[in-house]
């Protein structure tokens, strides 16, 4: 058992941080979603407030029929070192309908010492657990080392990482170059292949029971930006998706690094936000200022709209139904007599199409929510 750990440890790769500009600070937000529903957004602020430590944090919350049925807000905050892109501290709080979990991670040269409190109220509990493993990286320190990579085609990168609860080997391929539209804008783009393996408690790996493999859309250009993620889990196609970014400054912001199109900010037709084409409006445009409270004035400000909005249908919908009535009732009086043959042939081709067409059956959205909350608790 311990060869064979040391086996995989032998092969994460050992590449120091490369001389690649470093991200400008930034804030920018995503869309989250699966098996054709947007579920979720996001909102981050990347900073650097020292000479030796970058800073990310995060908001995040589930919205419409998902938040309904699974509510979330979540907050997240990492650190990691300026120079060396090691990772410091994360401190991610999850507030759900009847229970908040807090989960806070210490890092070290020799591993990680984890602190997870689960409850509401004075209902808590606090457990604690150590990991010893050598340059261990949480999401957002691996993130930075791997942008700073020359991420040419063929190569391949494996890192271990811990982003809350457990570790993982990442094994990260570059598969090609491309062109990729997301809301945010059109980019040259540098796609990567993402495979993951648990690590066990004897640091033997293991299968991840949940997630098969990702693809990662990296914009091609200095900042090497998160444009797109597509994650084939136990419970469809999860999706990430870059909605806008502004950089903290504007001299810097107007500088355009990439061949980047200008897109337009209508929404998908479909509704995993596929591939979206130019439409004219500025690729680059302003993020909702983030982390005034816990979940961020702008969510608060949308579901408040969101709230309102649905009282709006019913009113225009009794008119559409009283305007329909009495065009029908004219179109009856006037629409000339189709012949008995016509009609019936309309008829038998209905009929025909009635047979033909099979019934589509949905997934249960209840049963996707359980399934997604299990695959988050085993992060």
């Amino acid at each position: 058992m311990v060869a064979l750990a040391a086996n995989w440890q032998a092969t994460l790769s050992k590449q120091p941080a490369g001389n690649f500009p470093e991200l400008r600070p930034l804030r920018a937000s995503y869309r989250f979603g699966w098996s054709g529903l947007s579920a979720a957004t996001g909102d981050i602020h990347f900073a650097k407030p020292s000479n030796d430590r970058f800073e990310l944090e995060g908001t995040g919350r589930t919205t419409g029929l998902v938040r309904a049925l699974w509510k979330l807000d979540v907050n997240y905050r990492a650190t990691a070192n300026a120079h060396t892109l090691a990772p410091m501290e994360v401190q991610q709080i999850e507030n759900y309908r009847s229970k908040q979990i807090i989960t806070h991670l210490t890092f070290s040269d020799g591993g990680v010492t984890r602190s997870r409190t689960e409850g509401q109220g004075t209902g808590t509990e606090t457990k604690t657990k150590q990991f010893a493993l050598p340059n261990l990286f949480d999401l957002h320190s691996a993130a930075l080392y791997l942008r700073t990579q020359p991420l040419e085609q063929g190569n391949i990168y494996r890192v271990a990482v811990y982003p809350a609860t457990n570790a993982y080997l990442a094994i990260v391929t570059v598969t090609g170059h491309e062109k990729i539209s997301v809301r945010a804008g059109t980019y040259k783009a540098i796609k990567l292949d993402l495979q993951l393996k648990r690590i066990g408690k004897n640091l033997e790996l293991q299968p991840h029971r949940k997630f098969r493999r990702a693809t990662i859309w990296v914009s091609d250009d200095p900042e090497r930006l998160i444009l797109r993620i597509e994650a084939q889990l136990f419970v469809g196609t999860v999706f990430g998706e870059l909605q806008s970014v502004r950089f903290d400054d504007a001299k810097q912001a107007s500088r355009d690094p990439t061949d980047r199109e200008p897109a337009g900010l209508a929404e998908d037709a479909c509704a995993d936000g596929k591939d979206r084409k130019p439409a004219g409006a500025r690729g680059v445009s302003g993020a909702p200022q983030a982390f005034a409270n816990p979940v961020g004035r702008s969510l608060e400000a949308q579901f408040a709209i969101d709230r309102h909005v649905t009282k709006v249908p019913s009113l225009a919908r009794r008119f559409r139904q009283s305007l329909h009535d009495k065009v029908h009732s004219v179109r009856g009086l006037s629409a000339p007599r189709q012949s008995h043959c016509v009609a019936l042939r309309e008829e038998l081709s209905q009929m025909a199409c009635r047979r033909i067409l099979p019934p589509v059956s949905c997934p249960d959205p209840w049963d996707l929510m359980d399934k997604l909350a299990g695959f988050a608790a085993d992060g």
